[in-house]
């Protein structure tokens, strides 16, 4: 593909994904995708989602190995402040995402503070995450920094559905940011995040609180074939992770 071209620069005045990479075309094509070629979005459908979820199964790329790290430890060792459980599983997360937080030493004071934040009894981190708190993500930033942003969501979306079997949170990553005004306008979507203020521009992405990134996805999850947040997740990481980041 050509780098170049094949980058998710949102512009006002040009709403559309102007050209796909070739992953994504092959992806379409060989998979019978429900896809809109004037815009160049996957929809946000039940069958995409069951032929993206399957492809995922299979793909060695995407395998769980934190969820095989967490169910060799039982739920009570996890919740009962057994620091070490929660490290293996806080940085294997860490790595099948590839966060890369734990990769560079000047950043691992990041994953210890989001230790210390959940075995302290005075956060409630396991009742909040069960209840689906959307400020927690944003919590875990304040006392982690902003260069865990996209890891804290991950430990809570993923720690949800490991405890919990509980579909609650988004995932903070860079290639749903990226796609995100496009899809709220390809699905006429409300832009609108803090005080009345609407999105209009990428570069304002990646400043938004994930208490605002969840409720832009949320618009999007009304206006599709009724997926969990976890499809919506899916859908959109998997069809545009071969764009170039910004």
């Amino acid at each position: 593909m050509n780098s170049d071209i094949c980058k998710l620069k949102y512009s006002k005045n040009q709403p559309t994904i102007e050209k796909i990479t070739d992953d994504l075309s092959s992806l379409v094509t060989a998979n019978n995708l429900d896809f809109d070629s004037q815009y160049n979005i996957v929809k946000l459908t039940k069958h995409n989602s069951n032929i993206i979820g399957n492809l995922m199964l299979h793909d060695d790329d995407c395998i769980q190995f934190a969820e095989i790290i967490f169910k060799s430890f039982s739920k009570d060792d996890i919740i009962k402040n057994n620091n070490k459980s929660l490290i293996c599983v806080l940085r294997e997360l860490d790595r099948d995402n590839n966060t890369n937080v734990w990769r560079y030493k000047k950043n691992r004071d990041g994953i210890y503070a989001i230790l210390d934040y959940i075995v302290d009894p005075r956060n409630s981190f396991f009742d909040r995450l069960c209840k689906g708190d959307v400020n927690l993500p944003d919590d875990l930033v304040k006392v982690g920094g902003t260069r865990i942003k996209s890891f804290a969501s991950k430990v809570c979306k993923y720690l949800s559905i490991y405890m919990f079997d509980k579909d609650n949170y988004y995932i903070n990553d860079s290639y749903i940011r990226q796609a995100l005004l496009y899809y709220l306008d390809y699905y006429n979507a409300d832009k609108f995040i803090t005080d009345g203020k609407e999105l209009t521009n990428g570069s304002q992405i990646n400043n938004l609180t994930y208490k605002e990134l969840y409720n832009l996805l949320e618009q999007l999850r009304y206006k599709s074939e009724n997926l969990t947040r976890d499809e919506i997740d899916h859908i959109i990481w998997y069809c545009y992770r071969s764009f170039d980041i910004l």
